[in-house]
């Protein structure tokens, strides 16, 4: 009998539902409401079109904790049938941790003991590629399901899953939308909004998510320009970025930015670099 079981990491389908909704992938999760049931429904037709002869085991939903514990998204996720909430931690500023470690277990762990044959996971994270490999080395048939945009997972990951699969703006508006005392930025892609211009006299402060984007350009910039002509080919003939220019990357943005990189700040650094190459 073949059995399926689907993966899905909260904060990579919320970073894109509010992206999709409000223009703005850190606004607060309150800021928009989300159909549980609509969005899981979405999930058992994706899994029976992806895997029409398997029936499903259950859908686990994977997320870091509130301050005070299980926020209300969690206890509505309990509240939902064939569903498993699983959480992980969360650092000292807020941001979900552990969770990659809970997805790898959960996979490898149900392959072992025979309980499942088939993974849809929904997710773009890199750290995922490893547990991925070693699931399909168990026999297990892995498929991705993507949000927004196709490359909007990680190019390792996207590699070694056995299939793809993708949801589009247009989906995730299916089940979500923003709440009454929400704004969204704009309807429009944000590339094409309007910016308020300042008062004369008046000093404009970059907001953080603008500096830090400023930021992660000009590593790309500084790296981009230390390429030599073989290496800077080298990007555009391969789907991900090659090995040693990846470390070269990695290394200039560790300097410059003075930290320890998360995986959605690696994630832009390698887009940004291949956006360079191809302009």
């Amino acid at each position: 009998m073949r059995r399926l079981a689907i993966f899905v990491d909260a904060g990579y389908l919320w970073a894109h539902t509010l992206y999709a909704t409000l223009r703005n992938k850190n606004a607060p999760r309150r800021e928009v409401s989300l159909s549980y049931e609509i969005l899981r429904q979405k999930l058992l037709k994706v899994a029976k079109e992806e895997f029409p002869e398997a029936s499903l085991l259950r859908i686990y939903w994977y997320d870091g904790p509130s301050n005070g514990g299980k926020a209300e998204e969690h206890k509505a996720i309990e509240q939902l049938d064939d569903f498993k909430l699983r959480l992980g931690t969360r650092n000292v500023v807020g941001q979900q941790k552990g969770v990659d470690g809970l997805i790898i277990a959960d996979i490898i762990g149900l392959a072992q003991n025979r309980a499942i044959s088939e993974a849809l996971i929904l997710s773009g994270d890199a750290d995922l590629t490893p547990g991925v490999v070693a699931a399909q080395g168990l026999g297990l048939r892995i498929h991705l399901l993507t949000l927004n945009q196709k490359s909007s997972a990680a190019a390792y990951l996207r590699c070694e899953v056995d299939r793809k699969c993708h949801w589009p703006e247009s989906s995730i508006l299916e089940f979500a939308s923003p709440t009454k005392a929400a704004t969204p930025k704009t309807v429009g892609p944000a590339c094409c909004q309007d910016q308020p211009k300042p008062d004369k006299g008046s000093t404009v402060t970059p907001s953080p998510e603008s500096t830090a984007q400023t930021s992660l350009e000009q590593v790309v910039q500084r790296c981009y320009d230390s390429l030599s002509e073989e290496q800077r080919n080298k990007i555009g003939e391969s789907i991900s970025i090659p090995g040693d220019i990846d470390r070269l990357l990695l290394a200039a943005g560790r300097k410059l930015i003075r930290k320890q990189l998360e995986e959605s700040e690696k994630r832009q650094l390698r887009e940004l670099l291949k956006k360079q190459r191809a302009g």
